[in-house]
C-alpha cells in the first residue's frame, strides 16, 4: 500500500479498501483479541472510520447555506426587538438562537425576521 493518499482515485481506493477489509476480516478470525495491533493505527483509521479518505470530505452530505452562518451576523427582529444569530448549539448543530439581550440592548444591527417570529 502507499503512504501518501491524496492522489488516488476512487477506484484505487475502493480497491485498497476491499483489500484491507479482507485481511482486517482474516485478522479477527484468527486473532480476534489483538487484531487491531496487527495494523498501523493511522491506516486503520483511515479505511475504518474514513475521516482521512480523500473523498471522505467531498461525498459528505453538505449542510444547507441558509442555515450556516459562517460568521456570526447579529441580527434584530423588528417584531419582537430580540438580538439573534445563527451559532452552533450545545447539540453541534447550527441553529438560531437569542443573544444575551443584556449585551445587545443598544447595539445597532442588520434587521431580520428572528425564528420564533416567522412561524
Amino acid at each position: 500500500m502507499r503512504s501518501v493518499f491524496s492522489y488516488k482515485t476512487k477506484e484505487e481506493f475502493a480497491s485498497e479498501k476491499a483489500e484491507f477489509e479482507s485481511y482486517l476480516n482474516y485478522f479477527k478470525q484468527v486473532d480476534p483479541d489483538n487484531y487491531k495491533e496487527w495494523f498501523d493505527e493511522e491506516v486503520y483509521k483511515l479505511f475504518a472510520e474514513g475521516r482521512k479518505n480523500p473523498h471522505f470530505l467531498s461525498e459528505r452530505q453538505k449542510p444547507s447555506h441558509e442555515n450556516v452562518s459562517m460568521v456570526r451576523v447579529p441580527t434584530r427582529c423588528p417584531l419582537c426587538k430580540k438580538a439573534w444569530a445563527v451559532e452552533m448549539q450545545d447539540n453541534g448543530k447550527f441553529e438560531p438562537g437569542y443573544l444575551d439581550q443584556s449585551v445587545y440592548k443598544t447595539i445597532p444591527m442588520v434587521k431580520g425576521v428572528c425564528h420564533k417570529c416567522k412561524d
